[in-house]
C-alpha cells in the first residue's frame, strides 16, 4: 500500500514538473486573479486541464489530505473557459 501511494505521487510530481509547472497548488488564487483582470498565461489550455484532472485523482488516491474544492473549482473553471472559447470562436474575430 506503501509502495502504490509512493508510485500515485510520483507519477504526480513528473507531470506537474515536466508537463505543466503551473498546476501547483489548488489553482483559486490563479483564477481569482484572472476573474480581477490580470494575464495568467497558460492557465487555460487542454494540457493544464488534463495534467490538473490527473494529479487530483492520484493525490486522492495515494491518499492525500487534499481537499477536492479547489481543484475542482479549478477545472471547472478551465474546462468552461476551453469550451466557451471553442464555441465562441466562429463568431468573434480577434
Amino acid at each position: 500500500l506503501t509502495l502504490t501511494s509512493m508510485f500515485y505521487a510520483l507519477i504526480g510530481v513528473c507531470l506537474i514538473m515536466f508537463l505543466a509547472p503551473n498546476c501547483t497548488g489548488s489553482g483559486l488564487p490563479e483564477n481569482k486573479a484572472y476573474l480581477n483582470g490580470g494575464a495568467v498565461p497558460g492557465l487555460f489550455t487542454k494540457r493544464t486541464l488534463g495534467v490538473r484532472i490527473m494529479t487530483s485523482i492520484l493525490a486522492n488516491a495515494a491518499g492525500f489530505p487534499v481537499g477536492r474544492e479547489g481543484p475542482t473549482v479549478t477545472i471547472g473553471s478551465n474546462l468552461g473557459f476551453l469550451l466557451s472559447k471553442k464555441v465562441a470562436k466562429p463568431y468573434f474575430k480577434e
